[in-house]
């Protein structure tokens, strides 16, 4: 495996001296660059092009948060975020399988952690790495929103509206409209309130599309509008499903609903 070179971004020096001391004995690691703010982040990330960035989250002159924002996605590094945020913040890294270690550092922690990056090096795909980011990104400002009782907005990034076939013609259905999508093969059945259409493409295709702050994928055959979801009733047996407002349940994998009651928590509070 090729040495994964690496960038140290935190504005304390002490902190920047515990990772350099966690990485000293393991040869697959080089450290090429350290800075204390977000704008010399951007510099050394543009200037050193390393594979792997430790990212503190407040920092002066721009945040972690807003250093990724200013990376393209076709360039973003892995990243392991540096933070002494609480158990909130932390579920929600989980949720996007987002590598981070806890000020003050734990060894085994940041063995685990350091395991994780080598094995996606070993299998990096840079479009992925983006893509994963951007997403973890926008569910950060969806939830800073909620706290401060902005109300979230659709990124022009996704779509606003898509256009599926209608009695022979085609219609547009604007995305806050549906309720959820279920995928079979290489078709799904879009659901509104007013009705339900076919559309040919396949439900993996279509959820790239759709803005994380609205959707979920809650099922390998189903995504739901958050907006349209009442609360998640279980059977006792591990057997989950979304009840919609419309009435339609919808069932929950067990890998996908650590994800979707996070959301439903920070949407809207008194739902479980």
């Amino acid at each position: 495996m090729s040495v994964i070179r690496t960038l140290i971004v935190d504005d304390e020096a002490l902190c920047r001296k515990g990772v350099r001391l966690m990485l000293a004995d393991d040869p697959a690691f080089e450290i090429v660059g350290e800075c204390g703010d977000g704008e010399r982040a951007l510099d050394a990330i543009e200037r050193v092009r390393p594979d792997l960035v430790f990212l503190d989250i407040r920092m002066p002159r721009g945040s972690g948060f807003d250093v990724l924002r200013r990376i393209p996605p076709a360039s973003m590094p892995l990243v392991v975020f540096v933070t002494a945020f609480g158990d909130h913040a932390i579920r929600a890294f989980e949720v996007h399988a987002v590598d981070y270690i806890l000020k003050p550092f734990a060894r085994t922690r940041f063995k685990a952690a350091m395991e994780h990056v080598k094995a996606k090096h070993r299998d990096r795909r840079v479009s992925d790495l983006g893509l994963a980011m951007m997403r973890m990104l926008e569910d950060w400002d969806r939830r800073e929103a909620l706290a401060t009782g902005d109300a979230p907005v659709l990124d022009h990034r996704y779509l606003e509206q898509l256009k599926v076939p209608d009695r022979g013609g085609e219609t547009l259905v604007r995305i806050p409209d549906i309720e959820w999508i279920e995928g079979a093969d290489y078709c799904v059945t879009i659901h509104t309130p007013e009705r339900s259409y076919l559309h040919r493409e396949r439900l993996k295709n279509l959820e790239r599309q759709l803005p994380p702050s609205l959707f979920i994928r809650v099922h390998k055959s189903a995504i739901v509008n958050i907006d349209h979801v009442e609360r998640v009733v279980s059977d006792g047996h591990q057997h989950d499903q979304v009840l919609l407002r419309c009435g339609t349940a919808v069932p929950v994998s067990r890998l996908r609903r650590a994800a979707l009651l996070l959301l439903l928590e920070t949407k809207k509070p008194a739902a479980r």
